[in-house]
């Protein structure tokens, strides 16, 4: 019997998850009863819990590292919607820049109070509201009005969105001139950096989905975050 659940949290635990992902777990224990494979069920959510705690802290850190990289080269304020140097985003990005800057403003119009929704229709409707518009549509013109800046949206930007600037489409435009500053380790290739990041990427959004970490998935997340954490603003150069 485990040490951490007793007969009652087996019973209440089975009828909280399916017989189809209860199965997999039982199949992975050598006892095959189903207390075993509620037990690694637990365990395995358990360790998922401390592995996406540290892969949020990496998603920050190479956010953040990358950010004051691509700040000193464009030297511009609000480089990821000015387009600086002659610069454009491929379509993926600037979709992605454009789904952040206006999660931002749905957020910040639903923090506001009535008055302060209205006092923005001189902005959304400066010749006045046409005849008939729906409050939704009034809502969305609005929205659009809130200003913002890179910081208010630099947030809103999901991981893919940074992985995706170490892609090959990017190795002229930013690796070479400010993200490999971010790995400042001469011997580092940079695709070998994205696989590793992709991997971050990829069982960040497995534990998301509540899937189970183990075996060859756990090694490989372990091992990039181990190159991660010993590569990523390195002063070592070879």
């Amino acid at each position: 019997m485990s040490r951490y659940l007793n007969s009652n949290d087996f019973q209440e635990i089975e009828i909280l998850i399916s017989n189809v992902r209860l199965k997999k777990f039982i199949d992975l224990t050598k006892s095959k009863t189903k207390e075993d494979g509620i037990e690694l069920h637990q365990a395995s959510m358990t360790l998922g819990a401390s592995v996406m705690a540290v892969t949020s802290i990496i998603e920050v850190a190479i956010r953040n590292a990358s950010c004051n990289e691509i700040d000193k080269f464009f030297n511009v304020n609000n480089w990821l919607y000015v387009n600086p140097k002659n610069f454009n985003w491929a379509s993926s990005e600037y979709k992605a820049i454009r789904k952040a800057i206006e999660n931002f403003q749905r957020e910040e119009y639903g923090k506001k109070s009535v008055s302060e929704k209205v006092a923005l229709d001189s902005l959304a409707y400066p010749n006045g509201i046409p005849a008939g518009t729906k409050e939704k549509d009034k809502n969305i013109e609005r929205q659009k009005n809130i200003l913002y800046n890179n910081c208010d949206i630099i947030s809103y930007l999901t991981m893919n969105f940074w992985k995706k600037i170490f892609a090959e489409n990017y190795e002229n435009k930013l690796w070479k001139p400010a993200l490999k500053n971010v790995f400042p380790n001469k011997s580092l290739d940079r695709n070998f950096i994205y696989e590793n990041i992709s991997n971050i990427h990829e069982i960040r959004n497995r534990l998301a989905h509540h899937e189970p970490v183990f075996g060859t998935r756990l090694n490989k997340i372990l091992n990039s975050i181990d190159f991660i954490k010993h590569n990523m603003l390195s002063s070592t150069e070879n």
